[in-house]
């Protein structure tokens, strides 16, 4: 960061923070740095890896028993040309295409800007390239590690950002880690990876083939064993070159909990297909979830003033690896720890309407499936785990926050079912989530872009993806335009970020209804997966609670009514800032409310009334995106623009100020300060002053049309963008202010009354690292009030 941005980033902090807080921050900062160079001076000169330490037996505990592989022709085909790719060691992965990392490729660069570094040694098979890799005192240790590998593995280069080419060195110090100071350079990458969340389908594709349901064995004689091989060569891979607290994958305790999680679940999943794994790799494997246990302990993302997505992750991985591991009195203070925070860190970050704090629909999805699948696996806990919360020693816990005197309440499950850490009311929480991802859903099944989006996963059991050709995705993609990893014919799996039914699917996992199914063939592999995890103890909970509008500002229309407001309902969540407008031919998403993350903003955008609009289930108007984070702070700060947004803007004015620098990539303070007026049951009225002069916008539904105006005493020149679904064609109208839209079989006419429309290329992204050519329709004048309309043509 150079110094001017700098300097305001202090300034910044030195305004927003209490004067007791700033004092805090600052002696905390100072112990911070004291700690460090102790602990750093230490891990240089001794092996970080536990080699001396107690470990208990090699026995986890299981939960995926009898889990079933029943799917359709199609869920089986796709699920084993991916993983055949993952065997492959290709990863497609924000926006990279299915690309074949390994060590010393050529990468093609993001934003025309392209690492080269320096040839790494040759691997072989003693492990003598790794003298030239690792710190010394490391070396031993993953030399022997790295010779349980088996025969003709390629290894992977975890540290490689494999889109620009800019990688982080395994012998630097975790917390001496930096990024967002080379151009291009995406730290998101090789911790994308280093998640691991490919192993999960890689399990699923072993128990297809293993399984007597179809013809796969016959098919691919010697591919379930490739499978498990790859397993066990990847994971010995990752823990070789990553030795504790060194390197790019040890910087973020997220990550690491991340990967712990979808280690245990994969392992799980293949040992319930009856796989089994040589005792020396378990040995590692073992001790490395320890070391991953023990440093998410000792590198909790907590804080008293902010926290977010992040501890949530490392509770849940921390809780995972708990549940896991054999009992002893510190893993029992782990397990104890992690349910408690689990609790009263959902409690926290869950506003009361059912959405996450962070002002992101995507991050909703992420930490809606943190605390469900955190529900599931304690919901599953054997009895010796169950005992532990009885008996664990408090004292063994000795980092912040602290852990409570045990022993922990329990408390029935919703009808009277057997007893549990979850207190009354905590599955009507889960459900409001549930709900709050279904009802924002637009009719395509995708749900609205509402803040950040870098689509993030706890657990990637089953993503969605389409078949493409890898000529059609370079047609569609603008970041795979220079793609030359796999031949043009070939097929490019392509997957959804956008669909978030995998929350329902997992929550269908954790409740019985009356009269409910209880096929299980008939049920998804999510739920069959939240099934085993929490050993089928379900609650009894009513269907309707995820079918009923609630609250005073949920209302729906009369039966009468007809055209774009039949069936008409509202669907408010006033905490988060969501206005969701639907009838049996309209869905309109309105954003009005807070920057949510307790006014900081980090993941939230320039975008109040901003709106997104679907007619006869077509997307029309769509919210732009997110496209990346630190790799480029420019169009970091591009997409999070007012401009990039379904709403007025004035130039070189922002609804609230896009901070310099790296620090301020990640805040966005609320000085727009959207209100809502009026919601009703066809009207919407809100308004910010972001620009000084107040902004307000009116909406009204009509049967053939949505109404808008918006009025700004500025005497600025205003605009309005209206960013259009990539698939929507523009034929321009003779008349003025006037343009015609075609959406397959959809015609729509977009009109103004006092000023011209003007047609402009945007970039939408549909996931983090994605971008396709799109184009937006811009009004622009300078009266105080500018009325348009959305009315859909009849063919």
């Amino acid at each position: 960061m150079s110094l001017i941005p700098r300097l305001q980033h202090y300034w910044y902090l030195l305004c927003s923070l209490p004067p007791h807080k700033l004092v805090g921050a600052g002696v905390e900062r100072l112990i911070t740095g004291v700690r460090n160079r102790g602990q750093r001076k230490e891990d240089i000169l001794n092996c970080t890896y536990a080699i001396d330490a107690p470990l208990p037996h090699l026995s986890l505990v299981r939960y995926l028993n009898h889990i079933g592989v029943s799917m359709s022709e199609s869920e089986r085909e796709e699920i084993l040309d991916v993983a055949r790719l993952f065997i492959e060691r290709r990863f497609d992965l924000l926006g990279s295409g299915w690309v074949q990392v390994k060590r010393g490729m050529k990468c093609d660069g993001m934003e025309g800007h392209v690492y080269f570094s320096t040839p790494p040694p040759a691997a072989d098979k003693e492990g003598v390239w790794l003298q030239k890799l690792l710190n010394p005192a490391n070396v031993v240790e993953a030399r022997r590690i790295w010779r349980l590998i088996g025969p003709d593995y390629q290894p992977i280069d975890w540290s490689l950002d494999f889109k620009s080419g800019f990688r982080w060195s395994e012998r630097t110090w975790y917390r001496d880690i930096s990024y967002g100071h080379s151009p291009g350079a995406d730290v998101k990458v090789p911790w994308e990876l280093s998640r691991m969340q490919h192993l999960m389908q890689m399990g699923w594709a072993y128990g297809l083939v293993v399984s007597d349901e179809g013809s796969d064995a016959q098919a691919a004689p010697g591919l379930a064993d490739r499978f498990l091989a790859e397993f066990r060569n990847q994971v010995l891979d990752f823990i070789a070159v990553n030795p504790p607290r060194f390197g790019v994958n040890w910087h973020s305790s997220m990550d690491v909990a991340i990967r712990a999680a979808n280690w245990l679940l994969a392992h799980d999943l293949f040992a319930s297909f009856g796989a089994s794994l040589d005792p020396a790799f378990e040995a590692v494997f073992v001790r490395s979830l320890c070391e991953h246990g023990c440093h998410i302990v000792n590198n909790l993302e907590h804080s008293a003033e902010f926290r977010a997505n992040h501890y949530l992750a490392d509770i849940v991985g921390l809780l995972f690896v708990a549940a896991y591991l054999p009992r002893t009195p510190e893993i029992d203070a782990w397990l104890a720890f992690a349910i408690q925070e689990l609790i009263s860190e959902t409690e926290r970050q869950f506003l009361p309407d059912g959405a996450h704090f962070e002002a992101s629909t995507s991050y909703h999805r992420l930490v809606a499936e943190m605390a469900l699948y955190g529900t599931g696996i304690t919901l599953g806990l054997p009895e010796e785990k169950r005992q532990a919360l009885l008996e664990y020693d408090y004292r063994r816990h000795k980092v912040r926050p602290p852990l409570k005197p045990g022993p922990m309440s329990f408390f029935p499950l919703p009808g009277n079912g057997p007893l549990s850490p979850f207190p009354p009311g905590w599955f009507e929480r889960l459900a409001k989530m549930v709900e709050f991802s279904e009802r924002i859903t637009r009719p395509d099944g995708r749900a609205p872009q509402i803040g950040d989006n870098d689509n993030g996963r706890f657990f990637k059991i089953r993503p969605r993806r389409r078949a493409l050709t890898v000529a059609q995705a370079k047609d569609l993609y603008l970041n795979l335009k220079d793609y030359n990893g796999l031949a043009d014919d070939q097929t490019h799996w392509d997957e959804d970020h956008l669909d978030h039914r995998h929350l329902r699917e997992a929550w269908d996992g954790l409740v019985r209804r009356p009269r409910q199914r209880e096929d299980s063939d008939a049920e998804s592999i999510e739920t069959r997966v939240m099934r085993a995890l929490a050993r089928d103890k379900r609650v009894n909970f009513p269907a309707v609670a995820l079918h009923s509008p609630r609250g005073p500002n949920n209302t729906e229309s009369q039966a009468t009514e007809s055209g774009l407001r039949a069936g008409l309902r509202l669907f408010a969540y006033p905490d988060f800032g969501l206005y969701v407008y639907k009838s049996n031919r309209l869905y309109l998403a309105v954003r009005c409310g807070g920057q949510g993350h307790d006014g900081r903003g980090g993941h939230a955008h320039n975008d109040q009334l901003s709106i997104e609009l679907a007619i006869d289930g077509v997307p029309i108007l769509i919210d732009s995106g997110t496209y990346c984070y630190t790799c480029s702070l420019e169009r970091r700060n591009l997409f999070r623009s007012t401009a990039m947004h379904n709403t007025l803007s004035i130039p070189g004015k922002e609804q609230n100020p896009l901070l310099p620098g790296l620090s301020g990539a990640f805040r966005l303070p609320n000085r727009a300060r959207g209100r809502v007026i009026e919601a009703g049951h066809d009207l919407f009225i809100g308004e910010h002053v972001g620009f000084g002069a107040p902004h307000r916008r009116t909406i009204q539904i009509e049967s053939t049309r949505i109404k808008v105006v918006d009025e700004c005493e500025s005497n600025s020149a205003k605009e309005i963008r209206l960013h259009l679904w990539p698939n929507c064609e523009v034929h321009e109208i003779g008349e003025p202010g006037k343009i015609r839209l075609v959406c397959g079989k959809l015609e729509v006419t977009v009109s103004s009354v006092n000023a011209a429309w003007s047609m402009e290329n945007y970039g939408f992204s549909s996931g983090y690292g994605l971008s396709c050519q799109s184009v937006a329709a811009v009004l622009q004048g300078e009266d105080v009030r500018m009325e348009w309309f959305v009315a859909r043509r009849e063919l």
